[in-house]
């Protein structure tokens, strides 16, 4: 019995904890969204990577992407080398 209800508060925080990361995420590509054309300059990209403790964010709009990353080039699984 006592599994089970520690193994209910590690699913409860790690859906918290998921949920804050996704919350930052969004606040982050809205602020970006926010400025002409989606593009943010180094400074403001890396403030609002670091704010939400992550290297890049990808959010679908339609068939439009907005990437936040701190590389220039972000590898893609669909491209052949």
């Amino acid at each position: 019995m006592a599994f089970f209800v520690v193994l209910a508060e590690v699913l409860i925080s790690r859906a918290a904890w998921l949920e804050e990361k996704l919350g930052a995420a969004h606040l982050a590509v809205l602020a970006s969204g926010a400025t002409p054309f989606g593009m943010v300059g180094e400074m403001l990209r890396n403030q609002l990577l670091s704010n939400a403790d992550v290297v890049a964010i990808v959010m679908r709009r339609g068939p439009v992407r907005l990437v936040l990353s701190t590389y220039c080039y972000l590898w893609s699984p669909r491209r052949s080398i």
